[in-house]
């Protein structure tokens, strides 16, 4: 009851389209937000510029530099070329493993239902399920997706599968009464994006799009930030050493050569 009065609906007739509306204008629409992400091409330059790529940037330099010297022999212009290779290759590779693991909210949308069954103002419709507003009532049938986190209010042999929230590998068994005080372990309510695997139910929407338990996991998951490893620090620092020491000998030895040989014998 206190669910139909914040809502304005009714468990037999559902919403009404007037207060659909109204309801969809307060919630906003079932769907997950997807993240700000920076643009593809600003990660492939950044990888184009990590510690590594700019000692690799400096040294085809120098190699440039060396055959503008003295160009009977291509040996610089060849390295030079090959390290601008292996920037590129490594870079590409690096952006494409980055691209590839930051698809988190892409592998949660595919777990989206795309339609729903709901009463409303006493008939039974079959809307996109974005649609659906809190205060719908609807129906669930073995093999149906749910479409947004709802309260049962009536169930027949009614089993979901939360695998892809909690992991459990067998369907846990839905009912209409509130069995723990926790969401979470609570036996009347099902969850955004799982399956039902047996029986049929009808259930109230409560929660929509980000609100629901997969969109909160959603978020956490697109906005936290990463942390390197420890051994990826150590790494990091032993490149930055490595090639610190490798561009003051490159420079030391490039200046003494110019000193001692001038031009024609570098």
């Amino acid at each position: 009851e206190e669910l139909c009065k914040r809502f304005g609906t009714d468990l037999n007739t559902g919403l009404t389209d007037a207060q659909a509306a109204i309801n969809l204008e307060k919630y906003g629409k079932n769907a997950l937000t997807p993240p700000k992400t920076t643009p593809q091409w600003v990660k492939y330059l950044l990888q184009m510029a990590t510690p590594f790529a700019v000692i690799m940037w400096i040294a085809a330099v120098l190699c440039f530099i060396g055959y503008g010297l003295d160009q009977s022999s291509i040996d610089s212009l060849v390295l030079a070329l090959a390290l601008i290779f292996v920037i590129f290759a490594t870079g590409t590779f690096a952006w494409y493993q980055e691209k590839q693991s930051g698809k988190i909210m892409e592998n949660f949308t595919k777990l989206l239902p795309t339609m729903a069954r709901v009463i409303r103002d006493g008939t039974k419709r079959d809307i996109d399920a974005v649609e659906l507003v809190p205060g719908d009532v609807v129906e669930i049938i073995s093999g149906n997706k749910i479409p947004a986190d709802i309260r049962i209010i009536e169930q027949a042999i009614f089993k979901v599968d939360n695998s892809s929230l909690t992991g459990e590998s067998e369907p846990c068994s839905r009912s209409k009464d509130c069995t723990d005080d926790n969401p979470f372990e609570t036996k009347n309510l099902a969850y955004f994006s799982t399956l039902a695997v047996d029986g049929t139910a009808k259930g109230m929407v409560i929660f929509t799009g980000d609100h629901t338990l997969i969109g909160r996991i959603a978020n956490l998951a697109s906005t936290t930030v990463k942390r390197k490893s420890p051994i990826a620090v150590e790494i990091h620092h032993f490149v930055l050493v490595i090639g610190a020491i490798a561009l003051t000998l490159g420079v030391v030895f490039f200046g003494v050569g110019f000193k001692v040989y001038g031009t024609s014998d570098i």
